[in-house]
């Protein structure tokens, strides 16, 4: 039996924020794939009381988020018994970064929770991340090579890994790894452990059908398909909330891009990336992190713009999407290098939800199982 929300009122211990405009990532929180139709958009962060707790989009769909730990979501709405497990999990996590939140989705969607086209998703997910960090460390030890040795070589994920290629890796490897004062295993260990972090990424700066610039694409062709569609509009208000998502997806990828950028830079010196890896892996670990960060929570939003059957017409999508969107912090301004409108207005103060009753939020939730089902 599924366990689906309803609209309750708020306990006392939970506080709404009329505005809530994050300074900092972390303020803000992760989003977690949360099915529940009242809890999606929901993100995660640490409590200062200790533990977790949860930013809730407010349920009316004006301005604002309920913070509240968990006890008191459960007074809020019914939890379904996936979003109860991952909760669970997440709150066992050392830290609530988007990569942790995101595999710990999938490692709960496997267990079949989410319906059994997120169960396959999931397993699909951990293989594609697997692929996508064995080509980054491929690609990363090309880059090396062709600093030491350039031969013109096109370092693209078509690059064919071929014998002859490998021998010369083989040959110059032991020369890189005694001039970095390492072993070659070493060497071969540390561009691994890059690999995993540059795997969703990508190593290419164009073109990269690593997991993030692809969504990043998505972003930006959203912004344009939602523009696009408001153009045509007589309904200043479907209109109205159409470019507002639209403003919000151009700022973020804007952001994205300019992050992206800074991180292509760490490789275009392999050696200094090594030994900057040898002494601070931590400091590379977070700048590589910040793409993930910049479009947490972008790809439910997209999902619901390209599937169209996820929802009865483009104004009811819209009006979710604008509830969806995520406040940028004005921290981003320190990772991009400019500042991207951080203050722009709330989306989901121009937004009005939908009346839920039983039947609407059984079928509210059957669409989020759908776009869980699509993720990456």
């Amino acid at each position: 039996m599924r366990l689906v929300s309803h609209l309750a009122p708020p306990p006392e211990a939970t506080r709404l924020a009329q505005s809530h405009r994050p300074l900092t990532f972390q303020e803000r929180g992760v989003t977690a794939p949360f099915i529940s139709p009242m809890l999606i958009g929901t993100r995660i962060r640490p409590s200062v009381r200790g533990g977790a707790e949860l930013v809730v989009p407010n349920p009316s769909g004006r301005r604002g988020v309920y913070i509240a730990p968990w006890d008191d979501i459960q007074d809020l709405c019914r939890p379904t018994v996936h979003d109860t497990v991952l909760y669970r999990k997440l709150g066992q996590l050392t830290r609530l970064t988007p990569d942790a939140v995101r595999l710990t989705g999938w490692d709960v969607a496997a267990e079949g929770l989410a319906g059994a086209a997120a169960r396959k998703a999931a397993n699909a997910a951990v293989a594609a991340d697997e692929a996508d960090y064995l080509l980054a460390d491929f690609l990363l030890l090309l880059t090396l090579i062709e600093e030491v040795h350039p031969t013109g070589l096109t370092i693209s994920a078509q690059t064919e890994r071929t014998p002859a290629l490998e021998e010369r890796a083989r040959q110059l490897l032991a020369g890189i790894a005694t001039e970095l004062g390492r072993t070659r295993l070493d060497l071969f260990g540390e561009l691994e452990s890059l690999g995993r972090l540059f795997g969703p990424i990508g190593v290419e700066r164009v073109e990269s059908r690593a997991r993030l610039p692809v969504l990043l694409a998505r972003v930006r062709a959203l912004a344009t398909g939602v523009r696009a569609w408001a153009g045509k509009l007589n309904d200043t208000g479907d209109a109205g909330i159409a470019h507002v998502v639209a403003d919000a997806a151009e700022r973020v990828a804007g952001a994205a891009a300019a992050v992206l950028s800074h991180i292509h830079d760490l490789f275009g010196d392999m050696h200094g990336l090594l030994r900057l890896w040898q002494r601070h892996p931590d400091g590379i670990t977070e700048q590589t992190g910040r793409l993930a960060w910049v479009l947490d929570g972008w790809e439910p939003i997209c999902l619901l713009w390209e599937i169209p059957a996820a929802t009865p017409d483009r104004g009811t999508a819209l009006r979710d999407m604008a509830r969806l969107v995520p406040p940028l912090p004005r921290q981003v301004a320190d990772w991009a290098g400019r500042d991207f409108g951080a203050d722009a207005p709330d989306p989901a103060a121009r937004v009005f939800a939908r009346a839920e009753t039983p039947g609407t939020a059984m079928t509210i939730l059957s669409r989020n199982e759908r776009l869980r089902a699509a993720c990456r």
